[in-house]
């Protein structure tokens, strides 16, 4: 990427950065715009949301433009349809690829759910059951984003019934594999590997390539 310098006579400072900043909000809230009027649509289509549609996309093209002169990049079309089919998702998208930043929320979600998996791969590889203080440790300081999953909550209910004793430490593992391999099926329709591996699978996966800045 080019270095930009942006400059005023009427201050001795580099404005770039806050070009950059000023812009990338402009980029992030017609990318929320669009989420709000693809829903719109969906409930009542009108000519007036069409038109207006059309409007918020020729800003979008235009500050799209501006965002990647100041990044010192280029921009494509298919940056802007990125953005107007997937909304705030697209625009982190295209905000990495701009350098804005090194990685989308989904990307960052992605590796976080994958070294939880690495925790509970490693907890059921024990023979026996390990302690309350190893089990709870493994759910520890967990993003909201996780314990709101609803195999987290399956997972997370089973493992209460293990601590108090309802379950026993063979099903419990039973449980917890079948989830895990469930949850890498769905994400690769490939053969399916142990446990150990499954939980390198998501990381790995995660780490390729970005998906869709934060705030």
């Amino acid at each position: 990427m080019n270095r930009v310098e942006i400059r005023s006579s009427g201050s001795p400072h580099d404005m770039t950065d806050w070009c950059i900043e000023r812009t990338a909000h402009v980029v992030k809230y017609l990318a929320d715009a669009f989420d709000s009027l693809g829903l719109a649509l969906a409930v009542t289509p009108s000519d007036d949301l069409a038109r207006l549609e059309i409007s918020i996309r020729a800003a979008l093209r235009n500050a799209v433009k501006e965002l990647a002169f100041v990044c010192g990049t280029s921009w494509t079309e298919a940056d802007i349809v990125t953005i107007a089919n997937d909304g705030r998702d697209g625009y982190e998208r295209v905000a990495v690829r701009f350098g804005l930043m090194k990685e989308t929320r989904a990307e960052r979600r992605s590796v976080e759910y994958g070294l939880f998996c690495a925790r509970l791969s490693d907890l059921i590889a024990k023979p026996t059951a390990p302690n309350r203080t190893v089990v709870n440790a493994a759910f520890s300081e967990l993003p909201t984003h996780i314990r709101d999953r609803q195999d987290f909550r399956a997972i997370r209910e089973k493992t209460d019934q293990l601590l108090e004793g309802i379950c026993d430490w063979t099903a419990y593992r039973s449980l917890v594999r079948s989830i895990l391999e469930q949850r890498h099926a769905s994400r690769a329709p490939k053969q399916l590997h142990s446990v150990p591996e499954l939980a390198v699978d998501y990381i790995n996966d995660a780490t390729k390539e970005p998906i869709g800045i934060h705030d």
